[in-house]
C-alpha cells in the first residue's frame, strides 16, 4: 500500500496516484503497456474498492463524467476523481484496483491509502492564503510554557473556534501565540479574550 498524503473532509478532489503497473511483466507502467490513455477504459478494466476506516465499498469508476473518473497519465501515474461523499468521513481512506477479468488482467493490484482530515485543520496547513502561526520569538515562548499553561492556552483556542462551521481557528491560534506570557498578558486574559467577548489584550 502507498501512502498519499491528506484529503480535505467532504470535499470532491482528483488526486494523481501511482505507480500503476502493467500484469504482464510486472515492471512496465500501465500506460505505456497499453500505449497511452485512449486505450484504457476503466470501467471495463477494473475493480474499484473504497474502504473508510473498515467499512468497503465497491464503486464503479469511469473516464469521463462519472463520480470517480479515472484516466492514466505518462509516467505510470493516474488521476483519480474522488466525491465529496468518497470524502466524508475522518480517518483512513484506502481506495484500492483489481483486474475485473480473470484471463483479462492488465495490471497489478494496488492500494493507496490517504487520510481524511477536518477542513479547518486541512486550511491551515495547504491553503495559499494559511496565516503564519508562528515567529522565532513566538516559538520561543511556547517553549517556556508549563504543562498546565498549554493546556488551558489549548482550552482557550478551542473556545473560540465556531465548530458549527470550523471557523476562525487559524486567527485564534495565531491571537494565542501573539499574546503569550512573556508579552506581559496573562493566561487568563487570553482566555477572555478568546471565549467572552475579546476585550483588550493590555496588560
Amino acid at each position: 500500500m502507498k501512502y498519499c498524503g491528506h484529503l480535505r473532509q467532504s470535499t470532491a478532489i482528483t488526486k494523481a496516484i501511482g505507480q500503476l503497473i502493467s500484469y504482464e511483466d510486472g515492471k512496465t507502467s500501465l500506460y505505456d503497456a497499453l500505449g497511452g490513455n485512449d486505450n484504457f477504459d476503466p470501467t471495463e478494466f477494473l475493480l474499484f474498492t473504497l474502504i473508510k476506516g473498515i467499512t468497503p465499498s465497491k464503486l464503479n469508476l469511469s473516464k469521463i463524467g462519472g463520480n470517480n473518473d479515472m484516466n492514466l497519465i505518462p509516467g505510470g501515474m493516474a488521476t483519480l476523481e474522488l466525491t465529496a461523499a468518497n470524502t466524508d468521513t475522518l480517518g483512513d481512506l484506502i481506495v484500492s484496483f483489481e483486474n475485473r477479468i480473470e484471463g483479462g488482467e492488465i495490471i497489478l493490484s494496488e492500494s493507496f491509502q490517504f487520510v481524511v482530515i477536518p477542513a479547518a485543520i486541512y486550511d491551515s496547513l495547504y491553503s495559499s492564503s494559511a496565516t503564519a502561526l508562528a515567529t522565532a520569538a513566538s516559538i520561543a515562548a511556547l517553549n517556556n510554557l508549563s504543562s498546565a499553561q498549554a493546556q488551558s492556552a489549548a482550552a482557550a483556542a478551542i473556545a473560540g473556534v465556531d465548530l458549527a462551521t470550523e471557523t476562525n481557528a487559524t486567527t485564534n491560534k495565531a491571537e494565542i501565540i501573539a499574546a503569550m506570557p512573556d508579552s506581559g498578558v496573562s493566561l487568563e486574559q487570553i482566555t477572555s479574550y478568546l471565549s467572552a467577548g475579546k476585550p483588550s489584550l493590555e496588560a
